[in-house]
């Protein structure tokens, strides 16, 4: 019989996080400060974030889904003594969408020309402020409240873990071989930075990701699910690993390697002609099979 737990998340599950989100964004947007001139602005409180926010895991994949609208008060004063306060209302906070494009839009309460020159510092460096702070979200997310989307699912008693434990060891464990060929547009360097950069694995992975291009250092993804270690790292031509998943027997591990080629522009010539002749008379006359 089919045992139905959900284990190591493998099944789809969810967890409504728009609760932990309204706290977040209260706690970590207030009391922001910038400065120009002599003059001050921050932020003094967060008055409106509506929206969704859901953590979902998938055959131990994490992913953030939020769509999100702020609003956010603000105080400044500047040298002459000249005081000011409105609000800042930033219309979309999504998943989907990058930091840069966000919008921010900035209203001032009873204005003056002398107070919009305040206005004017929280336009052009109050707002890089916030928006350093938005950046974290997707990641302070997954670190916060991912262990909440593990599924309750039924407990088993002692003696029937310890038979499972017993079975597992006993096991012999199936291997095989992978190959492929991968195509990018983009130079060997490019892929092998969005390889081994932090920043770069944490934004395809969507979560904190850890690693490194030091050789026989470790490396973290998908919540813990993929873990193992860089064994070497020659720039833009090869990549080794010791790799991983968290679901694979304790202490077992696939070897990876991976060869960055550059390729020619007689590669991308052999292409075209591929795609664009061989195959298309092939389909239109039956001539053969696909290259």
């Amino acid at each position: 019989m089919a045992n139905w737990k959900n284990v190591n998340n493998w099944h789809w599950t969810e967890k409504n996080c728009a609760p932990w989100a309204k706290q977040y964004f209260a706690r970590e947007l207030k009391d922001l400060t910038a400065e120009e001139n002599g003059i001050t602005v921050k932020t003094t409180s967060v008055t409106k974030v509506d929206g969704d926010v859901d953590l979902n895991q998938r055959k131990g994949k994490i992913l953030t889904l939020y769509d999100l609208s702020l609003t956010l008060e603000w105080s400044g004063s500047s040298p002459d003594g000249t005081e000011a306060k409105g609000k800042i209302n930033i219309p979309e906070v999504a998943h989907d969408s990058e930091i840069e494009d966000y919008v921010f839009e900035i209203s001032i309460d009873e204005e003056t020309r002398e107070k919009r020159v305040i206005k004017e510092v929280v336009r052009t460096k109050l707002t890089k402020v916030i928006r350093e702070k938005l950046s974290l979200f997707t990641n302070d997310l997954i670190e916060e409240t991912a262990t909440v989307t593990k599924s309750n699912g039924k407990t088993q008693s002692n003696t029937g873990a310890n038979n499972a434990s017993a079975s597992k060891k006993s096991q012999a464990i199936n291997t095989t071989t992978l190959r492929e060929t991968i195509e990018f547009v983009a130079s060997a360097h490019d892929i092998y930075e969005t390889l081994l950069d932090q920043q770069r694995v944490s934004a395809w992975t969507r979560g904190s990701a850890k690693i490194s291009r030091e050789s026989n250092s470790p490396f973290e993804f998908f919540g813990g699910n993929i873990s193992g270690s860089v064994v070497e790292a020659v720039q833009d031509k090869k990549i080794t690993m010791k790799w991983r998943s968290k679901a694979w027997p304790e202490g077992h591990f696939s070897d990876v390697a991976m060869e960055l080629d550059q390729g020619s522009d007689g590669d991308v010539t052999r292409g075209n002609w591929t795609q664009y002749y061989w195959n298309p008379i092939k389909a239109t006359f039956g001539f053969g099979a696909f290259l």
